[in-house]
């Protein structure tokens, strides 16, 4: 699995949880533990932040624009 990169905005440690708010597929989403940073809410309303596997997430998270 890709290790997390930090928070973009304060450098601490970002979390990835799996989210039982559905029931019929699997979601996961990423955050910072202490400024609480999330993804932006990009996909349809439904899905909110969202993404159907642990590795989307991640690489969503992981993403930077001047890298």
């Amino acid at each position: 699995m890709t290790k997390l990169k930090p928070c973009p905005f304060c450098g601490n440690k970002a979390k990835i949880e799996h989210s039982t708010r559905s029931m019929v597929y699997d979601q996961y989403e990423v955050y910072c533990e202490k400024c609480g940073a999330q993804m932006p809410n990009w996909k349809p309303l439904w899905l909110d932040r969202f993404f159907d596997t642990e590795e989307d997430a991640i690489n969503a998270w992981n993403r930077r624009v001047r890298e």
